[in-house]
C-alpha cells in the first residue's frame, strides 16, 4: 500500500476523519501519520535484516567506501572472496597487525565507519553483503529508494500492515489513550514478519492469531 493509502486507513482504523493528502497536507493529523510511520519503518529497520532490504556490492581495492545506502553488514557472513567468507571485524589494534602479515595469510576485514578494509589485500574484488538503509519505494516502473517519503504513492519494502500498526499504537500513545492492545498485536506481528521473512516455521496458533488481528477501537 502507498503513503496515502497507509494513512488512510490509520484513519478508518481510528475513526478519524478521511485522510485525502499526506506529502502536501496542511492538516496536523496526516502530518503526524507521516511521522509516526516513519518513525516505526526506522524502529523495523534496526530489528531485523529484511529479505528486501538486503544488497551486494563488489568492491575493488580496499580500504573503499561502503555504499551510501549501507546501514549495517548483514549477519552470517556478510564479506567475501568470491565464496569463501572473510572473517572479521576486527579491531584497529588486529588491523594494523594483519597489515604487516605475510601475503599468504588469510585475509581478514576492519569497518570503521563506513570504510571497509581487508588485509592482506586481496587480487580479487571483495563482495559486501548489506542491509539498505533505504526502506521506502517510488511507485516508479524502475522504483528509486531512499530513506524519507517524499510522495504520496510511495510504498514501503518493510511489509506495510506491521507499519500501519505501528502507526496506530505511537499516535494513540501521542494523545494519551489506551495503547497496550495495540503495542501486543504490534510485536507479535513483527515476530510473525521477521520469522516468516526467513522462512521459519511458526506454531498454528500464532500464525492464527496475527493472520486474524482484532479492530483497533
Amino acid at each position: 500500500m502507498s503513503l496515502l493509502t497507509l494513512c488512510q486507513n490509520a484513519a478508518t482504523l481510528m475513526n478519524l476523519p478521511s485522510v485525502t493528502a499526506v506529502i502536501t497536507a496542511a492538516g496536523r493529523t496526516p502530518q503526524e501519520f507521516q511521522v509516526l510511520a516513519i518513525q516505526t519503518g526506522q524502529e523495523l529497520l534496526r530489528r531485523h535484516d529484511w529479505g528486501g532490504l538486503i544488497r551486494t556490492a563488489v568492491l575493488g581495492a580496499t580500504p573503499a567506501v561502503v555504499p551510501g545506502d549501507f546501514e549495517r553488514l548483514t549477519q552470517g557472513s556478510p564479506v567475501r572472496l568470491g565464496t569463501q567468507p572473510i572473517r572479521g571485524a576486527l579491531s584497529d589494534a588486529e588491523m594494523n597487525l594483519k597489515r604487516g602479515a605475510l601475503p599468504t595469510s588469510p585475509p581478514r576485514f576492519m569497518l570503521r565507519g563506513r570504510e571497509l578494509e581487508v588485509a592482506p589485500p586481496p587480487a580479487s574484488p571483495v563482495t559486501l553483503e548489506y542491509v539498505s538503509a533505504y526502506w521506502i519505494r517510488s511507485a516508479d516502473a524502475t522504483p528509486v529508494f531512499r530513506a524519507a517519503f517524499v510522495a504520496d504513492t510511495d510504498m514501503s519494502v518493510i511489509p506495510e500492515d506491521i507499519i500501519l500498526q505501528g502507526l496506530v499504537w505511537r499516535w494513540k500513545r501521542q494523545k494519551g489513550l489506551a495503547y497496550q492492545d495495540e503495542l501486543d498485536q504490534f510485536e507479535q506481528a513483527v515476530d510473525y514478519r521477521a520469522r516468516a521473512d526467513r522462512a521459519l516455521r511458526l506454531p498454528a496458533e500464532q500464525a492464527s492469531s496475527v493472520a486474524n488481528p482484532a479492530k483497533v477501537t
